[in-house]
């Protein structure tokens, strides 16, 4: 198959031997030409690792006092504590004394001289606590501190305290936000640090907060931080003046009685005299290193490592951390290292070579024996199989190889069978599909055609084999009714997008491909994958003209009936209200009771006739609509003058709660009042005697809504799931109106689902109902 192939042996050992004498060379003079460079970059990295635990050991230290006065400066701010709660205040800050143990006192002082302050270890006192004002003729009084919050004896007093020199709180003012103090000696010698800042009372300073610092723990931190033994580690400002040191020589210096900070080229450590010097010589002045300086320097023979971090913070902290350690310390250990890496590098190297041959060998026999096998099973020789000779993972494979193979074998004779098996089903399905005599067209997710069954072929005038794979709207045009432009793709698109069965309501208008216009019901129902997920859409219709036109002839009796019977019932309900105004004279009270109980009852009559013509033509779907401007308060008004005579006669009260700017709506009139009178109507109807009626109508961003409430017999729980089936009458319904027909509610859904809209309700029987609709912002033709 390949002319001149090169063995596998040998491509696999010969680069391998290769790989290990130039990687062994290469390392062997990268080691020797850059060894001082590697051993400065593994110190200075080193270091960088030790000096960020040093950072994050310094900020931690440092935190607490600034974290004190921001959470004390919060409380007085809010009025949470005040100065004139001198205890309450005191007990606060010794809480949090006793929380940092690092933190030397807390104090507060307002521009009234009122203060009060803990401290620790003062006079061979663990703790103290002491304030001064007004009260004590500004004499600042320290008391012992017990750890059970009690207060022992006096410490000290110090008079006219309001006049002693306090540096920290004239740093503040004058900072006039959070600041660091200068550093200083505590009496003891240790370095202490104090984060001051102002606090406020509408943008007027009222006091000052200090927190103090002691720095002990940061020198005891650096003794135990040092990367070895040798290593020096300080800390100094950028005047020179030490903070803390990794030894336990002392930062302070007597002059006298008095303690005094130690300078970098006053220690004792010989190592930080001479690294001062170096900073001096090398950058003039110490403020010049503003950035981290890794390098080395020689003092009296002697190699070392420098690496030198500032430290600074948003406070106004400006030190400088340094590491020093010498070379030998490092280089002692590596060069010896060397000379054994050295020679293991040279064994392994000719011990690697002779183990790649063998191993070679001992790989690509078996591989080469499968190599043919696979060649003999590719060229269709499926009972052929690798022999399993190793136990390893060359011997696994070998397994799996013939494992595979066997399994193939099984699947493409299972294939084979499903293949044909799959064809007949296939046969099948088309087969009745094509033999039902509703129309199905089912399309994929990108509404492509994917068949076309004899029953719509038939319909639509398109032959299957033309239009598959073509887009669904370019062929059929199904539409809600003659004049809508909403039809079935929408329904599609909707049952994809929900995975839902979606119906066309009442019915459509199909026109076919020679423009004859046909009536039609339908479906659309998602069709899903194994795993849930919607992969098209099957659309069901049929054919439904002499249902309409038996429909039509029903409805032509109705009409001719209704019309037959409006015009004497219109009369009589204007002769009986008429005759009730006493426009023609007074009727006694039995004679009045007939003119009302006979103007009622044509009303209802008139009534039912309408519901009778409304129902049949919206079944039919031969309505058209007229959308306008309409008042809201205008058409309610009309409604209500409709029932008014009810409403006197059951003595109700109309309550009317309807958005003021409903002046204009656009929508068919008649379909809106339709659905109000229907409620309003039932309202009075199943409402008790001096009942209320609330009608609420209220306009929101996502539509029109509408609420008729009544206080009459309600709907019995068991059958509120009937309420808009036509026909259909709650069985205590006749008590309060015997004349009912069970259709305003039916016809009442029927519109509000033409107008895209929803209809619900909530009731209780013998406590009364609440009918809620929900209709778009602003209805459209096409909508409806």
């Amino acid at each position: 198959m390949f002319k001149n192939k090169l063995s596998i042996r040998y491509i696999f050992t010969i680069p391998f031997i290769i790989f290990i004498l130039f990687t062994s060379s290469l390392t062997a003079f990268i080691a020797y030409q850059s060894n001082s460079q590697s051993i400065q970059s593994l110190s200075a990295e080193l270091f960088s690792h030790s000096s960020n635990q040093i950072k994050d050991k310094i900020t931690a230290v440092l935190s607490a006092p600034q974290n004190i006065n921001k959470i004390n400066k919060d409380a007085i701010e809010s009025g949470a504590i005040s100065i004139t709660e001198k205890e309450k205040m005191g007990n606060l800050f010794f809480s949090q004394l006793l929380t940092y143990d690092s933190v030397g006192s807390i104090e507060y002082e307002d521009i009234d001289s009122n203060n009060v302050g803990v401290i620790r270890n003062i006079f061979n006192f663990d703790y103290g606590i002491g304030m001064s004002g007004p009260e004590t003729q500004y004499t600042f009084t320290l008391y012992e501190k017990k750890l059970d919050g009690s207060v022992g004896e006096i410490i000290f007093e110090l008079p006219n305290y309001n006049e002693f020199e306090k540096s920290w709180f004239d740093l503040a003012i004058k900072a006039d936000k959070p600041i660091w103090t200068p550093v200083y000696l505590w009496p003891n010698g240790d370095v202490g640090l104090d984060a001051v800042t102002t606090v406020k009372n509408k943008e007027k300073t009222i006091g000052v907060l200090d927190a103090s610092l002691t720095l002990k723990e940061l020198s005891d931190f650096l003794i135990n931080a040092k990367t070895f033994d040798s290593s020096t580690i300080f800390i100094i400002e950028k005047s020179g003046l030490l903070i803390a040191t990794s030894d336990t020589n002392e930062n302070y210096k007597k002059n006298g009685e008095m303690l005094e900070r130690l300078h970098a080229s006053e220690s004792k450590n010989e190592t930080v005299r001479a690294i001062f010097e170096f900073f001096t010589t090398q950058y003039g002045d110490i403020n010049n290193i503003t950035a981290d300086i890794s390098t080395t320097f020689t003092k009296n023979t002697t190699d070392y490592f420098v690496n030198a971090y500032p430290v600074t913070d948003e406070y106004g902290l400006d030190w400088i951390l340094v590491q020093v350690t010498p070379t030998t310390t490092i280089l002692g250990t590596i060069n010896e290292n060397t000379r054994v890496t050295a020679v293991l590098i040279a064994f392994f190297v000719g011990l690697s070579i002779i183990l790649a041959l063998i191993l070679s060998r001992y790989i690509t026999k078996p591989l080469i024996e499968l190599s043919k096998t696979a060649i003999d099973f590719s060229r269709g020789n499926f009972k052929k199989r690798a022999k399993v000779s190793h136990k390893d993972e060359i011997g696994e494979l070998a397994y799996n190889f013939n494992y595979m193979a066997q399994l193939l074998e099984k699947n493409i004779e299972s294939l084979e069978e499903k293949e044909a098996s799959a064809k007949n089903e296939k046969e099948k399905v088309e087969a009745i599909l094509h033999s039902i005599s509703d129309g199905i067209i089912v399309v994929n997710v990108d509404l492509k055609i994917l068949l076309v069954n004899d029953a719509a072929e038939k319909m639509t005038g398109f032959s299957e084999p033309k239009i598959v794979g073509m887009k669904f709207d370019e062929y059929f045009k199904f539409y809600k009714h003659p004049t809508s432009q909403k039809g079935t793709i929408d329904y599609i698109l909707k049952a994809i997008s929900s995975g839902k069965v979606q119906y066309i309501k009442n019915h459509g208008v199909l026109t076919t491909k020679s423009g004859r216009s046909i009536p039609i019901n339908g479906s659309t129902s998602p069709l899903t994958d194994e795993s849930g997920s919607v992969t098209g859409c099957v659309f069901v219709f049929n054919d439904i003209t002499e249902e309409l036109e038996i429909e039509q002839v029903k409805n032509d009796i109705i009409s001719i009936v209704s019309h037959q019977l409006r015009t004497p019932l219109t009369s009589l309900r204007w002769l009986s209200e008429l005759l009730i105004s006493t426009k023609f004279g007074k009727l006694n009270a039995k004679q009045n009771i007939m003119i009302k109980d006979i103007n009622h009852e044509s009303i209802s009559l008139i009534n039912l006739v309408s519901t009778f013509l409304e129902t049949s033509n919206f079944e039919l779907g031969i309505f058209e609509p007229e959308i306008e401007e309409i008042n809201i308060h205008e058409l309610v008004h009309e409604v209500q003058g409709q029932i008014k005579f009810e409403v006197q006669d059951k003595k109700l009260a109309i309550k009317k709660n309807i958005d003021k700017k409903l002046t204009k709506y656009e929508t068919d009139k008649n379909m809106l009042k339709t659905i109000l009178s229907n409620l309003m109507f039932n309202a009075v109807r199943y409402s008790n005697p001096k009942g209320k009626i609330t009608i609420s109508i209220q306009k929101e961003k996502d539509g029109l809504y509408l609420s008729v409430t009544d206080t009459g017999v309600g709907i019995p729980k068991d059958q509120q799931e009937n309420v808009f089936q036509k026909l259909f009458r709650a069985r205590n319904a006749p008590t309060k109106s015997p004349s009912g027909m069970g259709l305003g509610l039916y016809l009442t859904k029927l519109i509000v689902d033409h107008m895209d809209g929803k209809i619900w309700f909530e009731s209780q029987e013998e406590k009364g109902t609440t009918f809620y609709v929900q209709l778009p912002a602003k209805i459209t033709k096409e909508m409806v």
